[in-house]
């Protein structure tokens, strides 16, 4: 007994010191090697997403080490190394995987500013790096500013310097800013910075390897994964990056640090003390290497043989000759030409102040932000082939130096162009990065006898904007084959997103293949999204494999184009006549869809719709049936007049002119789901449930919306019947009113199961099925809708799921909301829901949806119920989907690490309810302490309040909010909302006011 307790307290004593870690505002100090053991202890313990930060070199000689983070509880957080290094680190682990200093990471984690120093030797079996042996799960890893000179060795394979692997390609590598100058060796599969990059979102930028690799793949030296995108890159090698000098003196006395930042030394990224440190490090308070001889006014030798480097800047250089801003040598711009406002923009509002910016990011500084004050005649430059992002003279669809890289706003603003071209690759910005542009026209001309030809960019990389933009530029081209116009972009790559956006000019360009009049092509098929766009063009002449709206894009959300459009088609987007451009109609229907206010057109002046802020809204007037649809008496106004909508006709809860139901019993239920499923009626259909629906006396009961095959009548070669794929979806809008489903048990030997078995383009929202319901099926089947089918979009909106969803033992798509959606077809939107079902299958299974496609947002909902684990995706528990354009916003789940995690006592203490509701304008769930187990959405119950203390409570006074009534005695002066929005009065939920003696108050209506 007194030995079981002395080991205990030693245990105890042990661990406390261990933890005992001294935090600098949330951030734990490592000062030495004992520091760093402990660190890597506690999130061996379960703190995965902790930071750290070294305060100094540590030496890990004669120290046991485990590398930080394991399959088990891996490494999310930061860690900042401050510029410092690791030294010898013995890491020879020949039956271990996942080897580095840190071994497995996960989506989130960020390592930067730290060198594995070369008395350091990190040996394992298989996802070995200096840095990182490797990622699970999925998200993003950032490495920046990170160094390896240590020797890594895998005895199997994916040996890296910076990062062995992307396990299972699902989480994203980023390396900016990284060396690699030791040797790399594995059986197989080994690189410089990564053995395996994922899938989505990988970049390496801006990084050098001076080391050797043996056991590359093919060419594949700096990494492999052709899904990871390189830019700027330098490899001894000159495989994967601009070759380099292997001469140790070159790389010791800072003609390779020179190279790598671009042979100038005004902006470096690269730094090297010469005649201490033996190559370049990415850290400033290493010096700047400076060439040494006669330079031209740009920094390059007038002699390459008469040169020397040095961190003084003692060379002979030629000053710059500055015109309007642009030095006439050498195209220079003059940084203090124009200043920055406040938010940090330059105001351009002339052609030249236009040309000088183009200048300022052709020269490297590409991360800048400008505004057009005025429209600008640009049609003078562009004559001479002036670019912004890039020149005549390079077709490259990458240019790291000279990429714009920041936000361009138009401010409604016209820019004129005129090109003629006899090169690849023209527009007026030639090669965007990561970029905003908006709120602009381009209007002008370009003539071209080659490819690649956009009237407002060459090719978009990266995670870019382009919203509000109208090109009207005629484009006239010659070239005879596959040239890729594009009449605003001709070639996007990565994740780009045109909001907004319009092509009215004109592509005449007859031999000209594989074009089309908003993006030519798109290499990330599932990633580009183009919504609410229109293509009106005066004329549009293309040859074959060419189309409207763009080629390679799958998702063109309520987008239009004009019946004028004959030479190509386009069936995915919807064809309007040329007549209702200047109705107004064409402008009503852009911003009705999604109820936005983005287009605008003044009605007898404006010819088309623009989406620019000084023009007026576009109403209807008139009337509309009582389904919604718009009656042939409306016209369009720049006047907010109202339209008047008819009531509807119910006879036994039918309406007898457009068929929307009132359903108020589970036999309505079941008539509703067999019409649709019958084919007798058509799924677009108003519905309204109106009281609670007991379905414990229907059987066989199989969900509103069907798929099945039907005998076409015909007979194959074979004589055998041939069937038809038939779909019945849901498609209307169906509203239950915050009522429940309960005793709903569906029992199905095939799959699409759940209330709504099969919706497509439908809005389902306020429904509960509850926790007596079941649904048994072999696959894609949930408590709200088993699957989402065709382009359309689907949103599910304050729904919960209680039911058990069993998908077999062979089954797959199990979920609470969302089964499946089918050919990720559809743009899915689940908001304000939740699930607390248990949901079994064999694979591929999640608690809210089994699969939402390429593009669909998450936002605000939870899970406290069970997916078996065997049928979860990886770390996938909360949804399955594929690429970058799917949002998970301010979700949560008690099991599982995807989206932000709380416990079950979160949920019973009223936390969950207040997290959820904590940047809403006005609550959504509701939770009565002690009574309720879990946030609802029924508002007779009570809103929680965060208590001063740290507590929860549905006392409002205990959370420092005053419940109030307005009235002109309370002192109130001004009222706002939680998004800072200025209120005329207090709003329903959390305000924020300021009273007559001008304190500040949080105030509950």
């Amino acid at each position: 007994m007194k030995r079981s307790l002395l080991f205990a307290l030693l245990c105890w004593v042990a661990s406390s010191v261990a933890f005992a870690l001294e935090q600098v505002e949330g951030v734990y100090q490592i000062g030495t090697a004992q520091d760093l053991v402990a660190f890597s202890n506690m999130v061996a313990s379960g703190n995965g997403s902790i930071s750290g930060a070294l305060t100094a070199d540590i030496d890990m000689t004669d120290v046991t080490f485990t590398p930080i983070g394991s399959t088990n509880s891996k490494f999310t957080g930061e860690f900042n190394g401050q510029e410092h290094s690791i030294k010898n680190l013995i890491l020879e682990s020949e039956d271990q995987e996942y080897v580095g200093l840190f071994g497995v990471i996960g989506g989130g984690a960020y390592i930067h500013d730290v060198v594995i120093a070369k008395s350091c030797r990190i040996k394992g079996k298989a996802f070995v790096g200096g840095i990182a042996g490797g990622t699970n799960g999925g998200g993003t890893a950032t490495f920046e500013r990170c160094g390896n000179e240590a020797t890594i060795t895998a005895i199997e394979q994916n040996a890296a310097g910076i990062c062995g692997v992307s396990m299972g390609s699902q989480c994203g590598i980023v390396i900016l800013n990284c060396f690699n100058t030791a040797g790399i060796v594995a059986d197989r599969e080994a690189a410089a910075f990564c053995g395996w990059v994922g899938d989505n979102g990988s970049r390496i930028e801006n990084c050098y390897q001076a080391g050797y690799v043996i056991g590359q793949d093919g060419q594949y030296s700096l990494w492999r994964n052709t899904r990871g995108k390189g830019l700027n890159n330098f490899d001894i090698a000159g495989a994967q990056g601009t070759k380099i000098s292997e001469d140790e003196y070159d790389m010791e006395c800072g003609a390779v640090c020179y190279q790598l930042n671009g042979s100038q030394s005004d902006a470096p990224i690269w730094f090297q003390t010469i005649d201490k440190d033996l190559h370049p490090y990415p850290f400033a308070s290493r010096g700047v290497v400076y060439a040494v001889g006669d330079l031209y006014c740009d920094g390059t030798p007038k002699d390459e043989t008469d040169v020397s480097f040095s961190n003084t800047n003692e060379s002979n250089r030629d000053p710059h000759s500055f015109d309007d801003g642009v030095c006439v040598n050498c195209g220079a711009a003059d940084k203090n030409y124009k200043e920055l406002t406040e938010d940090g923009f330059y105001l351009l509002e002339t052609a030249k102040d236009l040309n000088w910016f183009a200048a300022l990011v052709n020269n490297g500084n590409k991360k800048v932000k400008a505004r057009l004050t005025a429209d600008i005649d640009f049609t003078g430059y562009t004559q001479d082939d002036v670019m912004i992002g890039g020149d005549a003279f390079s077709a490259e669809e990458e240019d790291p130096v000279r990429a714009f890289n920041g936000v361009f706003d138009g401010a409604g603003h016209t820019i004129t162009i005129d090109y003629a071209a006899s090169y690849d690759g023209v527009a007026l910005f030639k090669v965007v990065e990561s970029s905003t542009i908006k709120n602009l026209m381009v209007k002008g001309s370009i003539e071209t006898s080659n490819r690649f030809a956009g009237g407002l960019m060459f090719v978009t990389r990266g995670n870019s904007t382009f919203e509000n933009i109208v090109v009207d530029v005629d484009i006239n081209g010659s070239y005879v084959g596959d040239a890729t116009h594009g009449g605003i972009c001709a070639v996007a790559h990565e994740t780009p997103t045109f909001s907004n956006c319009a092509f009215i000019g004109s592509m005449v360009a007859e031999g000209c293949e594989g074009s089309a009049a908003i993006i030519g092509y798109a290499h990330g098929e599932v990633e580009t999204i183009i919504k609410n766009c229109y293509v009106a063009p005066s004329e549009l002449l293309l040859a074959n494999g060419s189309t409207v709206i763009a080629r390679h894009v799958k998702t063109k959300k309520n987008c239009f184009y004009t019946d004028n459009v004959i030479s190509v088609s386009d069936n995915s987007v919807e064809i309007i006549s040329e007549d209702l451009l200047a109705t107004g109609e064409l402008c009503y229907l852009l911003n009705a869809a999604d109820g936005i206010d983005a287009w605008r057109q003044d009605l007898g002046t404006d010819n088309y719709p623009v989406p620019f802020a000084d023009h007026k809204m576009v109403y209807a007037a008139g009337s509309e049936s009582c389904d919604g649809t718009l009656k042939p008496d409306v016209t369009y106004t720049n006047t907010e007049t109202g339209v008047t909508r008819d009531e509807h006709n119910y006879e036994n809860d039918i309406c007898t002119v457009c068929g929307a139901r009132i359903i108020r019993n589970a036999t309505q239920l079941e008539a509703l789901a067999n019409a649709i499923n019958s084919g007798e009626i058509d799924g677009k259909v108003i519905v309204d449930v109106v009281e609670d629906i007991d379905m414990s006396e229907i059987e066989d009961f199989t969900g509103i919306g069907t798929r099945t095959t039907e005998l076409t009548g015909e007979v194959d070669e074979q004589q055998n019947p041939i069937t038809r794929d038939v779909k019945r979806p849901f498609s209307g809008i169906f509203d239950g009113h915050g009522h429940k489903i309960s005793h709903m048990s569906i029992d199905v030997q095939t799959g699409n199961a759940g209330l709504f078995g099969l919706a497509s383009g439908a809005t389902i929202k306020n429904i509960i099925v509850d926790e007596s319901c079941e649904i048994w099926s072999t696959g894609y089947s949930a408590g709200i809708v088993g699957t989402a089918c065709g382009n359309g979009t689907l949103t599910i909106e304050n729904c919960g799921n209680e039911a058990t969803v069993n998908v077999g033992p062979d089954g797959a798509n199990g979920a609470g909301i969302l089964g499946v959606n089918d050919l990720s077809e559809a743009y899915v939107r689940i908001i304000n829901c939740y699930n607390t079902g248990t949901i079994t299958g064999q694979r591929e299974c999640g608690a809210i949806s089994g699969w939402l496609g390429d593009v669909a947002e998450v936002v605000n909902c939870w899970n406290s119920g069970f997916v078996n684990p065997e049928a979860i995706d990886g770390e996938r528990s909360f949804a399955r989907f594929n690429g970058s354009n799917v949002k998970l916003v301010n979700c949560y789940e008690v099991e599982g690490t995807q989206v932000n995690q709380v416990t079950l006592d979160d949920v019973e203490s009223g936390k969950l309810c207040f997290l959820l509701n904590k940047d809403a304008e006005a609550p959504i769930f509701f939770q009565t302490l002690g009574t309720d187990a879990y946030p609802v959405f029924d508002n007779t119950h009570a809103v929680v309040y965060e208590t001063v203390d740290g507590g929860y409570s549905n006392d409002a006074s205990a959370s420092g909010i005053e419940t109030s009534v307005v009235s002109k005695k309370s002192g109130i002066q001004v009222v706002y909302s939680l998004s800072g929005a200025r209120q005329m009065q207090l709003q329903r939920g959390i305000n924020i006011v300021r009273m007559a003696d001008g304190s500040v108050k949080k105030i509950m209506k």
